[in-house]
């Protein structure tokens, strides 16, 4: 990837958009891109790592584990993705896991140089505060969906969260979801057990609610759902 390309990709990307012109190419001599096959860590939870990540290609899966706790997925990161944003805090490690769900290209950012440049320009630095905000809003309501809900309405509710954030809506109303999600890593999403995962999607697609196999999902009556 040469450093044209890379500049386009940022420039539609929050928080990256806010940046000024003159500091492209210096954003550029702080990054490095890095190929990481499917399966791969990209880093450990509490690892003191040296920058943040902006997802260029494949899906990554971040999850956080607690002691005596089953890991929880709390993202599935995309192109257009910024992650590990939690080594600019004062503690400077990252709070969760992330894992390449398929072979993904990443630019790694350092985050000295991020830290720098939000302190240095200021629509930067909101910017960044904007994002961790919104990430902090998505957060809050996936745990509210799994405190107040029964396992059918927290499945409906992160599948239809996905499929407005990843998929697209068909002319008829439908939703169309093509990721490469097991029911494991959907159950570890929505906080309900992988063979309840099957069970509720096999009851969604006998009545038409759903149509699914392993690289796409239809959402015929998300209403329903």
């Amino acid at each position: 990837m040469n450093q044209d390309t890379f500049n386009k990709l940022l420039r539609h990307a929050e928080p990256w958009s806010a940046l000024p012109e003159p500091v492209w190419p210096v954003l550029w001599q702080a990054t490095r891109i890095i190929s990481i096959p499917k399966h791969q860590v990209v880093f450990q939870q509490k690892e003191r790592g040296k920058g943040v990540f902006f997802i260029v290609s494949g899906l990554v899966k971040l999850s956080k584990s607690v002691p005596k706790g089953k890991d929880t997925v709390i993202l599935l990161a995309q192109p257009g993705d910024t992650v590990g944003e939690q080594r600019l805090g004062a503690t400077g490690y990252y709070a969760c896991r992330a894992q390449a769900l398929s072979d993904s290209v990443l630019a790694t950012i350092d985050a000295d140089w991020v830290t720098e440049a939000a302190q240095a320009y200021p629509a930067f630095g909101w910017a960044w505060c904007l994002f961790l905000l919104e990430r902090l809003r998505e957060l809050e309501e996936q745990l509210l969906r799994h405190r107040f809900n029964g396992s059918y309405e927290r499945l409906g509710l992160f599948l239809k969260a996905v499929a407005r954030q990843y998929g697209r809506q068909l002319a008829t109303g439908e939703m169309e979801l093509r990721l490469p999600l097991t029911h494991e890593l959907i159950g570890e999403m929505a906080g309900v057990s992988r063979q309840r995962v099957t069970m509720i999607f096999n009851e969604w697609a006998e009545t038409g609610i759903i149509r699914y196999s392993r690289q796409r999902i239809l959402l015929r009556r998300p209403e329903e759902m």
